[in-house]
């Protein structure tokens, strides 16, 4: 509480100003305006001195503000006006400067007013509002973050995308510069062959006519080959033969001796 004294211009007028900050955030404001009576009464041409009697009368007035903003003279006005301006800020979602305001009410107005029960009441939904908001921010933001990561993961997909891309760009020009390389030593090279290229179509018609005799060579080899196969086939055959007609003829002279040793037998 502060108090400042104010003198005024008035005769026996002096201004009392009080500055007091209630429980609600109200500021109240207290100004006292105090007269003075002043009675002079003379006891005769003999007095000794002279007798003062003195009276003051004291008036005050009242304003309510909450920060800068006047409510009113009366508390009950003030808790209306504060609740008017939470009502705006509920309806402007702004539920926490609100239920200060419903408080501010609520704190400020005097004991059964017939609004006290709304003041209160205003508190509880502007408190469930302040708390359903918070935690819809919350769900927000954490949706906001969940999209914030999946951006990132498609930013570092698209940066991957982008290496890869670079990379095979790199490669396939290293790959067409080596290309080029072996094109340009192809080129020579067939330079070099059409500069020697009577020399290379000699040489190959040499080797034609090589390989020519050499199938000729090899064809008649396999041709004395075929024939030579053929008579140790025919020998072999002859052989064969005579071994059959040795041991057929071995038999039957072994079936002659059996039979006669069977006739010399049969004597005795």
């Amino acid at each position: 509480m502060s108090l400042n004294l104010v003198s005024s211009a008035e005769w026996g007028v002096e201004y009392e100003y009080t500055t007091e900050t209630l429980s609600g955030g109200v500021t109240k404001r207290t100004k006292a305006r105090k007269t003075k009576e002043n009675v002079r009464t003379l006891t005769g041409i003999f007095t000794l001195g002279i007798s003062e009697i003195v009276g003051e009368h004291r008036v005050e007035s009242y304003e309510y503000y909450y920060g800068s903003d006047y409510l009113g003279e009366t508390k009950n006005a003030a808790a209306d006006a504060a609740n008017k301006k939470g009502v705006a800020l509920f309806n402007e979602k702004n539920f926490e400067e609100a239920e200060k305001l419903f408080n501010a009410a609520y704190r400020t107005c005097e004991t059964g007013y017939t609004s006290e029960a709304l003041f209160k009441n205003n508190i509880t939904i502007a408190q469930n509002a302040a708390e359903a908001q918070k935690a819809a921010e919350a769900q927000k933001a954490a949706e906001a973050q969940r999209a914030a990561e999946a951006q990132r993961t498609v930013e570092q997909e698209r940066i991957a995308e982008k290496k890869a891309a670079e990379a095979r760009e790199h490669a396939w020009r290293e790959k067409a510069q080596r290309a080029g390389e072996l094109q340009r030593v192809a080129e020579k090279r067939a330079a070099d062959a059409e500069r020697n290229t009577v020399e290379t179509q000699r040489i190959v018609e040499a080797c034609r006519q090589q390989a020519q005799r050499a199938n000729e060579r090899q064809i008649a080899a396999e041709k004395k080959a075929a024939e030579a196969e053929k008579k140790a086939a025919e020998t072999e055959k002859r052989a064969v033969e005579a071994q059959t007609a040795a041991e057929k003829k071995q038999e039957e002279t072994e079936n002659t001796a059996v039979e006669a040793q069977r006739e010399a037998e049969k004597k005795e």
